[in-house]
């Protein structure tokens, strides 16, 4: 699973571009029914000013989406550079995951001991969809490589109170507790009483639901 650029920076890129092309495709209707009205052709200028209030519209979401793909940019950022001190003891720590199915993992993280972390991150709040997202590429990717000590789910908060905890079997943490955690779970299995590896967690919960 090669590394690359972050999925966030790849979207800030591609959705700042999308505004941009949509904001010259409203300027340009905007000018040519500026030029229409002088010459009085109203009829044409009247569509050209339906054509570029729309693509108005698009280049403000755009320049809207890409802001935030910016601010989970730079949470990937603070995330890396977190890990940082990981990767210069003999972790090994790949960025911005391509899946077989198309899909990305922001960060995968292999400890000495033979664990692995899936790794994704939230600028601000989560939901209980991002939590089960990350547990199931943490199932996938523990079925592809089988690490030693379990594969484990996590996700990274860049916003908020300093805190590490288990919401629904996942490490939640912030930044600057996110070390910490990675270190303590691959050391002792767990960084909170009751953690276990993504799959021994989906594999009880089929068994209570049946």
């Amino acid at each position: 699973m090669p590394s690359g650029p972050t999925v966030p920076a790849r979207l800030t890129a591609s959705r700042t571009s999308a505004a941009i092309g949509w904001l010259i495709v409203a300027a340009i209707a905007l000018g040519a029914g500026d030029q229409l009205a002088t010459e009085g052709n109203g009829i044409l200028a009247l569509v050209a000013l339906i054509i570029a209030v729309p693509c108005a519209g698009m280049a403000w979401h755009g320049r809207s989406m890409a802001r935030r793909a910016r601010t989970g940019a730079r949470a990937d950022r603070l995330v890396r550079a977190a890990m940082a001190p990981l990767a210069r003891s003999s972790w090994r720590i790949q960025n911005s995951v391509s899946l077989e199915d198309g899909g990305d993992l922001a960060h995968v993280a292999f400890s000495p001991a033979g664990a692995a972390f899936v790794i994704a991150t939230k600028p601000g709040r989560h939901s209980s969809q991002d939590l089960q997202s990350v547990r199931d590429h943490a199932v996938s990717t523990e079925r592809r490589y089988r690490p030693a000590g379990g594969c484990y789910a996590v996700l990274v908060v860049a916003r908020g109170v300093s805190r590490c905890q288990i919401e629904n079997g996942v490490i939640v943490c912030t930044v600057d507790r996110l070390v910490d955690a990675l270190a303590s779970t691959s050391t002792h299995g767990q960084p909170l009483t009751g953690l276990r590896p993504a799959s021994v967690l989906t594999a009880l919960g089929r068994l209570v639901g049946a």
